[in-house]
């Protein structure tokens, strides 16, 4: 049950610094930023018990048990080496009756002695209406309903050794299976996360099969970076996220292309997609600043404020490099008294010379 000084408030943020909040609550959803580990001298699974036990501290303060996690984004240094251990602790700490969609994926963190990095999301359910788990196994659920929302974990191919090509339609295919037992359609995907083990190579083969699936008429919005999946033979893996609405609502689409919507509209949350800079000759912080300027000229097209941003997602070519000059420019453009919740991780973006990618979302 949410606490009373919660539920009645529109947006409340826990643990504010220069950057991001620890926690954002807005319409019955926790939003936890990315957690790490304080002690860097311990291994993967030391690392990943830290952030656990930092996320059971946190729950207890906003009245969320693991019956009401939705969804795990994970990153890890090295997924080769730390992917086991990193299950090893989660298997023991999720509840098993209840377990989120996940995807987990590699990625560089904030210094190199992080090791793992846990973003996860909840919702504050009730007896009458509780969170619908299906497929699941010892670490997620393949798809969670929550309310309106149905989330699909990251999804990935069977058959590994067909192309960038053969792994997309795979996954694509497991898609529309999930969707039609789910009584979901393309036209409710509201955003979709692609990660590429090889972006350089394999970006145009992916948006060519995307683009022939994709309803061109309802695209969603749409991350795609670099990232090393769960063994090195799996190229791509891609997770969805759905809006059912009663029929007197609708999901509004704007800037629309051949591949995704610019923004989506619909229930409680205003969604961008990734968004990059056009001058691709200045460095992080001008391009940064490029990114900002445009969410922002978004934002005023869109009469959305400041105050209800209440995630951000970021995507840095360079962590070591960039994380500082990044941040500079971040910090002078968020609202300090309304920070989002955060994750910062670095990955390869779709040209060589995009050094950041920055998605938000928004209460509508």
């Amino acid at each position: 049950m949410i606490p009373n000084e919660i539920s009645e408030a529109s947006i409340v943020r826990l643990y504010k610094n220069a950057r991001y909040s620890l926690v954002v609550v807005s319409d019955s959803i926790a939003y936890f930023a990315g957690l790490v580990a304080e002690d860097l001298t311990q291994d993967a699974r030391g690392q990943t018990q830290q952030i656990l036990d930092k996320a059971n501290d946190l729950m207890a303060q906003v009245s969320v048990s693991k019956q009401d996690l939705v969804s795990a984004n994970i990153w890890l240094k090295d997924i080769q080496n730390d992917f086991g251990a990193l299950n090893e602790v989660w298997e023991s700490w999720i509840d098993p009756e209840n377990p989120p969609v996940r995807a987990a994926v590699q990625g560089a963190l904030m210094t190199p002695a992080h090791l793992i990095e846990i973003q996860l999301t909840f919702r504050f359910c009730s007896e009458s209406q509780p969170l619908e788990r299906y497929v699941k196994n010892s670490r997620y659920s393949l798809v969670v309903k929550a309310a309106d929302t149905t989330h699909f974990a990251g999804l990935i191919a069977d058959d590994l050794e067909q192309d960038i090509k053969g792994q997309t339609n795979q996954i694509l295919q497991k898609a529309e299976e999930l969707m039609t037992q789910h009584g979901l359609s393309k036209q409710s995907i509201v955003s979709a996360m692609v990660w590429l083990k090889d972006i350089e190579s394999d970006f145009p083969a992916l948006n060519e099969v995307w683009e022939l699936w994709v309803d061109p008429e309802n695209p969603p919005v749409r991350a795609t970076v670099e990232s090393s999946l769960v063994s090195q033979s799996h190229l791509v893996e891609i997770q969805f996220t759905f809006l059912t609405l009663a029929d007197d609502k609708s999901i509004e689409r704007f800037g629309k292309n051949a591949r995704y919507s610019l923004v989506v509209k619909g229930g409680e949350i205003i969604r961008f997609a990734g968004i990059v800079a056009d001058d691709l000759s200045e460095d992080v912080c001008g391009q940064t600043q490029q990114i900002l300027s445009k969410i922002e000229a978004m934002m005023n097209e869109h009469q959305i404020e400041k105050i209800n941003v209440l995630s951000a997602s970021v995507w840095l070519k360079d962590m070591v490099a960039d994380f500082g000059p990044f941040n500079t420019a971040w910090e002078g453009w968020i609202d300090p008294e309304n920070p989002p919740v955060r994750a910062s991780v670095q990955g390869k973006l779709m040209t060589p010379a995009h050094l950041v990618e920055i998605q938000l979302t928004f209460k509508a």
